[in-house]
C-alpha cells in the first residue's frame, strides 16, 4: 500500500479515540459535536443548520 501511495487503512472518526478525532470516544456512537451552530458563530463553524428553531421529525 505504500508503494500504491494508498491512505490505508481507512479508519472511521467514530472508531478513533476521543483525542485523534471529534467524533471519537463516547461508547454511543453519536456525532461528538451538535450540527447546529449558533447564529453569532465565527465562519468556518457556521456550517449545517444555522440557529435551527427546531430540528427533526414535526409532533403530531
Amino acid at each position: 500500500m505504500k508503494a500504491k501511495n494508498k491512505f490505508y487503512p481507512i479508519v472511521s472518526g467514530i472508531s478513533m479515540n476521543a483525542v485523534a478525532h471529534p467524533f471519537g470516544g463516547k461508547g454511543s456512537h453519536t456525532k461528538g459535536r451538535p450540527t447546529q451552530a449558533s447564529r453569532n458563530a465565527p465562519p468556518g463553524r457556521k456550517v449545517g443548520s444555522i440557529a435551527p428553531r427546531r430540528t427533526g421529525r414535526t409532533k403530531r
